[in-house]
């Protein structure tokens, strides 16, 4: 059970930081990163033990599974960029916030905290006020939520704590920073810190103020989590569950071609006169490999191999990452991997159920927060955004000849209005989609015009017949 902070108390003077109860967190943290960065060998010491070469080099092949994983989710959440409808609509509010989203990045700040949100269970946005609002991903390790400890699903205040100086705080001195957000101000707090104790309070000549009123009814950090359960606020990282088998499929590669490279180069045994004194004194063979001298009457030079048997761990790899797409909800075709003939449109779909109904999750849990984040930005901004909403994009490509014909027939059928049929195939705006449709209803009053003329002259007269022909209504065409 996660156990978390419940009074700012426990981070002030005399106190140990990080708290003791943060420690396992941080601790899963610093080794996703490591994971992340693929450095498995930092996180399972005993594989690079077991991967050790004759040399003391390592023989390590790492596969970057976890970054790769997490890539994947933050590329179907923000590869295709989001479109936000902000209300009322009007041409200002539009323009506001454009400028907003771009001049402070938002998406790739989003796509920033969708990698956290997978590697570490959490990401965090930031929001303050710089002229125009400005918006920033927090690392995990920097945020020390203060929860309510008769519902630690209720954050009362967001601690964002950080060093002055990048040094092992538990040997030497330094500086301890804090932002304490809660609704309406940030408190900013400065410490001494020495040997893992919080000491002196020096928040005087470290900031310039102690309070900043925001004047929001929110705070200004807005966490962002993955899957997590009632007894459990802090999401669950991607990687704990297919652990094991990272770890597997690394030792597996690894040994692999430890034994290929081993007996690509075999030794070999042979007469002693066949090793030659180098520059040292020493005896040598310069055949490229080991040597093994024989006595007078032993048998020829001959090479010493040995059969690997090799398909037994060849298959094990293969059950290993069957196993690892089920548990981390890909599919081999998200990774690139050919399966076969290439899909599109419903037939993908199909085969992606289980990433798609992750990625759904995801926009379950981005969503609110994007919403609530934007509505406080108009709120800092003094701006008139009275409902904000987000139109996601799946990530996955899409067949558009497919597209067309759903709505085609959904038209045809009176089920969906010409307006919705092209908003949904071509991701317009509001001013966008009323230029389209009017030139569509232009061109096709030309379009009926130009029928109805051509059927007043002769040459519409006989196209006429003709089609009457056609029709069953007895014109016999001369040329057929």
């Amino acid at each position: 059970m996660v156990i978390l902070l419940t009074d700012l108390s426990q981070i002030t003077s005399g106190a140990t930081f990080p708290p003791f109860t943060e420690i396992p967190r941080l601790d899963r943290y610093r080794e996703n990163k490591f994971l992340f960065d693929n450095k498995p060998q930092a996180v399972w010491n005993d594989l690079a033990r077991l991967l050790e070469g004759d040399g003391g080099y390592s023989l390590l092949i790492a596969l970057n599974y976890p970054q790769r994983l997490s890539k994947l989710w933050a590329d179907l959440l923000f590869g295709e960029t989001p479109r936000v409808t902000v209300y009322p609509e009007n041409p200002e509010n539009a323009s506001d916030m454009s400028q907003f989203l771009l001049r402070s990045d938002f998406w790739n700040v989003s796509y920033q905290v969708a990698l956290d949100v997978s590697r570490y269970g959490t990401g965090i946005y930031k929001l303050w006020l710089d002229g125009i609002p400005r918006v920033q991903s927090v690392p995990p390790h920097m945020w020390f939520p203060i929860v309510n400890p008769n519902n630690m699903n209720e954050i009362q205040a967001h601690v964002i704590a950080w060093f002055a100086e990048d040094k092992d705080i538990y040997t030497g001195r330094n500086k301890l920073l804090m932002e304490i957000h809660t609704s309406g101000q940030i408190e900013y707090r400065a410490y001494t810190i020495d040997g893992g104790i919080i000491g002196t309070d020096i928040t005087d000549t470290i900031f310039p103020k102690r309070i900043e009123r925001t004047g929001t009814n929110v705070p200004l950090v807005f966490p962002v989590h993955n899957i997590s359960a009632s007894d459990t606020p802090i999401g669950q990282d991607d990687y704990e569950a297919i652990a094991p088998i990272l770890y597997e499929l690394d030792q597996r590669l690894s040994q692999i071609s430890r034994i290929l490279n081993k007996h690509s180069d075999p030794h070999m045994a042979g007469p002693e006169t066949a090793l030659e004194q180098d520059e040292m004194g020493r005896y040598i063979f310069r055949g490229g490999a080991k040597y093994f001298p024989l006595e007078p009457g032993d048998p020829v030079p001959q090479y010493i191999t040995w059969d690997g048997k090799l398909q037994a761990a060849f298959e094990e790899i293969k059950l290993l990452l069957s196993q690892l797409y089920v548990i981390s909800e890909t599919s081999p075709t998200l990774f690139g991997v050919d399966q076969g003939s290439i899909k599109t449109g419903a037939g993908l779909r199909k085969e992606l159920i289980a990433p798609i109904s992750k990625a759904n999750r995801l926009r379950m849990r981005f969503d609110p927060v994007i919403r609530n984040l934007l509505l406080t930005a108009g709120e800092l901004w003094i701006k008139d955004w009275r409902e904000v909403s987000i139109s996601w994009q799946e990530g996955l490509p899409v067949n558009d000849l497919e597209q067309a014909q759903i709505y085609t027939m959904l038209y045809n059928a009176g089920l969906v209005s010409q307006e919705t049929a092209v908003k949904k195939l071509f991701s317009l705006d509001n001013e966008t989609l009323n230029e389209e449709l009017q030139r569509i209803n232009s061109s096709e009053a030309v379009k009926n015009e130009n029928t109805k003329t051509l059927l007043d002259g002769k040459t519409g007269l006989a196209a006429e017949s003709a089609l009457n022909g056609i029709q069953g209504e007895g014109y016999n065409n001369p040329l057929i």
